[in-house]
């Protein structure tokens, strides 16, 4: 199924003239249970984070308790921009819109075939706590499911994305909390970090609010718009 002509122009003007400006955000402060951090059976993470990623701040981060064994955090942040600007204005746009999908054939793409856009630019990470049955002692481990960065650094063109179990440990320590180090451009975690060349931020402080991926993804999509376009 080929690209419709409408989705070729749009395609086009994002190239040139970058995605749409001020994409809405959900106000998680109006919307969602907050959630006290000295409330939860584990402390929060505190995230290193190189100063290149200033335009992508850290908006919320959701915590869903699994039962007495883990709770799965999920970080929203404003953005994920890629390293080459022409693939980033693409990447938003399709995160956006999704509005095409690969194929096996030249050019690699078509038109796609119902929703596959995230209708946000947001970019929404999950990590795992594993809880210790000893609670109030430290947790065992955290696990990274895909958003494990391995020894990839930030500025990786293509990001793939690992996962892995890491004991408790083996993470460095702040005020009591892990410390996960954001070692790419897409926000891929580790325990280690992989760019000692640039300088970080110690992300401490921010919303934390109850909600399972699919919450936070509901909270976008009441938002949605396709700001007029013929999609």
């Amino acid at each position: 199924m080929l690209l419709a002509p409408h989705h070729v122009l749009l395609l086009l003007a994002v190239l040139v003239l970058g995605p749409p400006l001020h994409c809405p955000s959900p106000d998680f402060g109006r919307s969602c249970a907050r959630v006290d951090p000295a409330a939860l059976p584990f402390p929060l993470p505190v995230f290193r984070i190189p100063l290149v990623d200033d335009d992508c701040p850290i908006l919320a981060v959701f915590v869903a308790l699994e039962g007495p064994s883990a709770a799965e955090l999920h970080v929203v942040t404003a953005d994920e921009d890629h390293p080459l600007p022409i693939v980033d204005q693409l990447y938003d746009a399709q995160r956006w819109f999704g509005l095409v999908e690969p194929s096996g054939t030249f050019p690699f793409i078509r038109r796609a075939r119902g929703r596959s856009g995230y209708r946000r630019i947001a970019d929404v990470e999950t990590l795992i706590v594993e809880l210790d049955p000893a609670w109030p002692g430290p947790p065992a481990a955290i696990r990274f499911p895909g958003t494990y960065s391995g020894d990839q650094r930030w500025d990786v063109l293509l990001a793939r994305h690992h996962s892995a179990e890491i004991p408790w440990d083996q993470f460095d320590l702040e005020d009591g909390r892990p410390v996960l180090y954001v070692n790419t451009w897409n926000h891929l975690f580790s325990n280690d970090p992989n760019n000692g060349c640039l300088d970080h931020r110690l992300v401490a402080d921010y919303p934390v609010y109850q909600g399972s991926r699919a919450d936070v993804q509901r909270h976008f999509d009441a938002i949605w718009t396709n700001f007029g376009l013929d999609l």
